[in-house]
């Protein structure tokens, strides 16, 4: 007997749509450029069109841990994020605890992310470019980092004069 997978189940009830509105101008704008979370949402709970034409998974807290692993936690439940293809929209933070002599992940992560909402970073261990820290501690207000060196394309390290006036919203900084 074949189970079939979640996603089989998802894609056997999808429909196609035929909107009031011009499908290639102004619906294809809306998929492409949800402003929240909670509006996306909305969408995709309305059609399941929005999700499957551009898929997002919005989630809370992103984390990276010792065991290379990049996963979420939802009702208590771990969720890895292993072969995903979605793009990533983080809410609220994220967490990269990295050994010590680890080569960084963030730009694999980079890469993954649609949007970065998040108001708390954690980073621990290793180097970052600078302009990849810009890019997750910009809407900040809690940003705690360990044992850890922001540093310029060229190699310099970052002052931290110029590290405290790209956060305009911090609150706390560790």
């Amino acid at each position: 007997m074949v189970i079939p997978s979640k996603r089989t189940q998802f894609l056997a009830t999808f429909c196609q749509q035929s909107f009031s509105l011009p499908s290639d101008s102004i619906i294809y704008y809306i998929l492409k450029n949800p402003k929240t979370p909670e509006l996306y949402q909305k969408l995709i709970k309305t059609c399941k069109y929005f999700f499957l034409k551009n898929s997002i998974l919005i989630v809370s807290r992103l984390s990276f841990n010792y065991r290379n692993d990049w996963y979420t936690v939802v009702n208590e439940k771990r969720i890895k994020f292993k072969n995903i293809s979605s793009k990533i929209w983080v809410t609220g933070a994220i967490e990269i605890y990295q050994n010590q002599n680890e080569q960084s992940r963030i730009p694999s992560l980079i890469s993954k992310l649609y949007q970065c909402q998040n108001k708390h970073l954690n980073l621990s261990y290793g180097n970052i470019l600078f302009k990849d820290f810009k890019f997750f501690a910009s809407k900040c207000d809690y940003i705690w980092l360990y044992d850890l060196t922001i540093i310029n394309e060229d190699g310099s390290v970052v002052p931290m004069e110029k590290i405290i006036e790209i956060l305009p919203n911090i609150n706390d900084f560790k």
